[in-house]
C-alpha cells in the first residue's frame, strides 16, 4: 500500500499579512467611542429622573410627617418646618436628602392665620416644581404650566 500524503488544511500566511490594519483598528476605536458616548448621554438622563423620583417620594414623606405633626400639636400646622425633630419625626434628614438629590428652594408654607393649611414645594432637577398641600393634592408644574387651582403660594 502506498503511503498517502497528508494534506495541510491550513494555508500559511506570510507574517506581514497577519493581524489588523491601522485603519481597521481606528474604525473599531471610533465605533466604541460613539457607543460609549451614547451610553453616557442616556445614563445622565436616567440618573436625573431617578433623583427627581426620589425627591417626589420624599415630598410624600413630608406629607405623612405633616399629618403626624398636626395630630400631635393640637391640630395645628404652626411651626411645621425642616427643623422638627421628635421620636416620630426627623424632618432635617428628609430636607437634607432632598437637597442632596438636587432639589432646590424647598419651601414649607403654613397659613399663619388659621394654622390649618400648609403647602410644600421644591424645584426638581428637571427645572419643574413639585408641590403638595393640605388637601392631599400633588402636582408638577413649570413655567409653561398654570395649575387650574392655586396649589402653592410660590413657584415659577
Amino acid at each position: 500500500m502506498p503511503k498517502e500524503k497528508k494534506k495541510n488544511l491550513f494555508i500559511i500566511v506570510p507574517k506581514f499579512q497577519r493581524g489588523f490594519t491601522l485603519i481597521e483598528l481606528l474604525v473599531v476605536i471610533a465605533i466604541i467611542g460613539i457607543l460609549s458616548g451614547t451610553l453616557i448621554i442616556v445614563w445622565g438622563g436616567t440618573t436625573t429622573k431617578a433623583k427627581d423620583a426620589r425627591i417626589i417620594d420624599e415630598m410624600s414623606q413630608i406629607r405623612s410627617a405633616a399629618a403626624i405633626y398636626y395630630s400631635a400639636n393640637d391640630y395645628s400646622f404652626v411651626g411645621f418646618d425642616c427643623t422638627i425633630t421628635s421620636s416620630q419625626l426627623n424632618m432635617p434628614v428628609l430636607c437634607d436628602d432632598i437637597t442632596k438629590q438636587g432639589g432646590q428652594n424647598l419651601l414649607i408654607n403654613v397659613n399663619p392665620v388659621t394654622g390649618q393649611e400648609y403647602c410644600a414645594e421644591v424645584q426638581l432637577n428637571s427645572g419643574a416644581w413639585w408641590c403638595i398641600d393640605t388637601r392631599g393634592r400633588s402636582a408638577m408644574y413649570d413655567a409653561s404650566t398654570t395649575p387650574t387651582e392655586q396649589i402653592c403660594a410660590s413657584g415659577t
